[in-house]
């Protein structure tokens, strides 16, 4: 009668509650798993592309997720960076002259992975006053988007010495 067919319905309702719940732990590991191989996917991708170090995009990877990027998001920059490194081999090119504003040796930094190289300048801005000269110089090493990356570099830069310390 009614009594067992609202029974029933709560023994169906709580049935369906318990799936639920023993599906949303493993819901919560497949997101995490699916993250995981996405970010290994990017920092492998980079490696072949860049030459990049693991430690490097590591370093960066931890850096950018303090802004709310991801190591994907780096991409671009670090391609920008690639092409501004090739470039600065004429000490008349802009690139060159944002490196050596920032305090770097050209040639050093030419030999240097993108990644590290990377790393060697968003250290480097931090000695750097902000204002409209960092923003010229960052636009000059990244492109169009260089200004708004200098949070970015801040924060590998904040993220170096403690990322450092853990790994080693």
């Amino acid at each position: 009668s009614g009594a067992r067919r609202l029974e029933g319905v709560f023994a169906a309702a709580s049935t369906a509650l318990a799936a639920l719940a023993a599906a949303a732990p493993v819901a919560a590991l497949a997101s995490i798993v699916n993250h995981a191989v996405d970010v290994t996917g990017a920092m492998k991708d980079m490696q072949e592309s860049f030459g990049a170090s693991v430690e490097g995009l590591s370093q960066i990877r931890a850096g950018a997720a303090l802004g709310g990027k991801t190591i994907a998001d780096m991409e671009g920059p670090l391609s920008k960076l690639v092409k501004s490194l090739d470039e600065a081999g004429d000490s008349s090119s802009d690139a060159a002259r944002a490196l050596a504003a920032l305090g770097l040796n050209v040639a050093d930094i030419r030999q240097m992975s993108p990644d590290q190289a990377f790393i060697a300048i968003a250290n480097a801005t931090q000695d750097y006053a902000d204002g409209a000269g960092k923003a010229a110089v960052m636009t000059a090493l990244f492109g169009k988007e260089g200004a708004k990356l200098i949070p970015t570099l801040n924060d590998v830069a904040e993220v170096g010495d403690k990322y450092l310390k853990i790994t080693q």
